[in-house]
């Protein structure tokens, strides 16, 4: 009898949108970013918001993508340092309190 195997699907990248409850994570998950609640004790120990994972279809697990999480933040970073940046230029020594006023 001959079997048809299907080809391996590659890993698909998912981010940890929220954590409810301390038990079910919200995964966003492929470029559709598609909701997937799973439960916390499913995934990688040390994950968080903002986490992001590798997840195989093929059996359903996931691993840390420590490379991704760190891009990814590094970038949400860079862009909140260019918005402090700006809201200063705006505010242009007029003595009016700016949003990281508010912050300190």
């Amino acid at each position: 009898m001959w079997v048809h195997e299907q080809p391996a699907q590659p890993p698909l990248k998912a981010v940890v949108d929220r954590i409810v409850d301390g038990r079910t994570a919200v995964l966003l998950v492929g470029d559709d970013e598609r909701e997937m609640p799973v439960p916390v004790e499913t995934l990688p120990e040390g994950i968080r918001e903002g986490s992001w994972l590798r997840f195989d279809p093929q059996d359903g697990s996931f691993q840390l993508d420590e490379e991704e999480t760190a891009r990814r933040r590094a970038a949400v970073q860079d862009k909140l340092a260019r918005l402090r940046q700006r809201g200063r230029r705006l505010a242009g020594g007029s003595g009016k309190p700016t949003t990281e006023d508010a912050d300190q």
